[in-house]
This record gives C-alpha cells, structure tokens and sequence, in this order.
C-alpha cells in the first residue's frame, strides 16, 4: 500500500493531481466508469478516455503521510506550469473555482451574462408551453445570436460592464 501524492497523465502531461491512502487502490476507482459521470472536468476527461478504453497513466509524484500539505505543493506547482483538471487547490481547502467566483464582485451567484440569458431561456420555454411556435423561435433566433456576441467578446469586460450597469 502506497501513501501520497500521484498524478492522473495522458501521453505523458499531467491532467490531475490527487492524493491517497492508498493510491492503487484510488487508481483503480479513477478507471471505473461508473464513478466518471460527468461532475467536473476531471470526471468529464476520465470518462471520455475511458469509453475508448484507454486509461489514464498512473505517476506516484511523492510517498508522504503529509498529505494536505504535499497535495497543495504540487497542485500549485503543476498549476503554475500548465493545465490541470483540479477545482481545489488541494488539502482541505476551498474549491479553486470557488474562489474565482469569490473574487467576482457578483460573489457565489449566476454572473450577469448566466443572468440574462437564462431570463431568454425561460421566456422561450414559457412561449413552447403556450404554444406559441413563432414566438418562440423568434426568441431562440434572438437567443442563439446573443450566444454568438458573447463567445466573440472578452467574457469577463461583458460580465464587468452588465454588473456595473445593472448590478443585481
């Protein structure tokens, strides 16, 4: 039984960083499909992998009983140098993602532009129930070139400007 720190790779670039009691047997659950539904990103690359059956490269990076501790280091360490699929940033820590969100002036909720266009999304639904077909369709036009606007701008200016006009 092996105690520490390992990396999850794909033809040799590190994808995640983990940490364990017992890092064959956290291994062998990492490779079952049933537990890669689609989650997070890590789920998401583990079960598209998988379904071609490939596996995932095991890496032991360090065998330590400091676990928080070593797990941060080279989470930061390889986050720092390139791409990793980890939200935390290892540790009990709080979720990296939760503290992206955190820094945003707009905090844990839906950031203005998920705000708006979830707004469209439930006037198009709402125009389906009635059965009103060409409103509808007129709004999903409307909503799919909205969507097309936003994937060409820099999405972070877009959600400052709309949270400065209209806050909440």
């Amino acid at each position: 039984m092996t105690i520490g720190i390992y990396a999850l790779c794909l033809d040799g670039e590190v994808k995640y960083i983990g940490q364990s009691r017992d890092i064959k047997k956290r291994y062998r659950q990492h490779c079952s499909l049933a537990q890669n539904v689609g989650k997070t990103k890590k789920d998401e690359w583990l079960y598209e992998i998988l379904l071609k059956d490939i596996n995932p490269e095991l890496l032991i990076l360090e065998e330590t009983e400091d676990l928080d501790k070593k797990e941060i280091e080279w989470i930061k360490k390889y986050r720092d140098e390139g791409i990793l699929l980890n939200l935390s940033d290892g540790g009990q820590t709080m979720s990296y993602l939760r503290k992206k969100k955190l820094e945003k002036p707009w905090g844990k909720t839906h950031s203005p532009i998920q705000r708006r266009l979830s707004v469209i999304k439930r006037n198009i639904e709402y125009f389906n129930r009635m059965g009103m077909t060409k409103m509808a369709n007129s709004a999903s036009e409307k909503y799919n070139s909205v969507v097309d606007f936003i994937k060409s701008q820099d999405r972070e200016k877009l959600n400052l400007l709309l949270w400065n006009k209209y806050g909440r």
